[in-house]
């Protein structure tokens, strides 16, 4: 997909990846090459949140994965990419958390690994209801803006124990 958009005119590329945006589709490397064409256009503020969201309603199946998992490998680790990566690598994380677990474990430390450990919190709460797991996580997050997105996703949680 990457290849197709990038030998495309100008007038029909600048379509072609809106068309994609807008309607993503069952294939998910179409997506996000789409999303690769965008995350550097000065309209990215407008556009991270309404692309992530269409990133998490695809719902990514188990065969698509690998391509989420190496594509998140490739963001740019900028603040405004945050919740796209969570969002990238969720799936994964929510439905697959032993390999989940081995793939962090084996990441490099840094940005990426911290977010996929507040991902792996978020997930092991809110979908599998796994406080021990989340702790697992939670326990290894060093970075404050991750550990302070994890203590949120506790609170959320604490207060959906409550509601219930």
């Amino acid at each position: 997909a990457k290849a197709t958009f990038q030998s495309l005119p100008a007038e029909l590329r600048k379509a072609a990846v809106d068309a994609v945006l807008e309607k993503p589709g069952r294939g998910i490397s179409g997506y996000l090459a789409a999303i690769d064409e965008v995350i550097e256009d000065a309209a990215w503020s407008e556009l991270k949140g309404p692309l992530a969201l269409r990133l998490h309603e695809a719902a990514p199946q188990p065969d698509q994965y690998p391509a989420l998992l190496a594509w998140a490998a490739q963001m740019p680790e900028r603040e405004d990419t945050m919740d796209l990566y969570r969002v990238a690598v969720r799936s994964f994380v929510t439905r697959e958390p032993e390999q989940a677990r081995a793939w962090i474990l084996g990441m490099e430390p840094g940005w990426k690994q911290q977010n996929s450990l507040a991902a792996y919190v978020q997930t092991a709460l809110a979908a599998r209801n796994d406080e021990a797991g989340a702790q697992w996580a939670y326990d290894q997050i060093t970075d404050p803006v991750f550990k302070a997105e994890a203590q949120d996703f506790y609170r959320f949680h604490e207060e959906r124990k409550q509601q219930r």
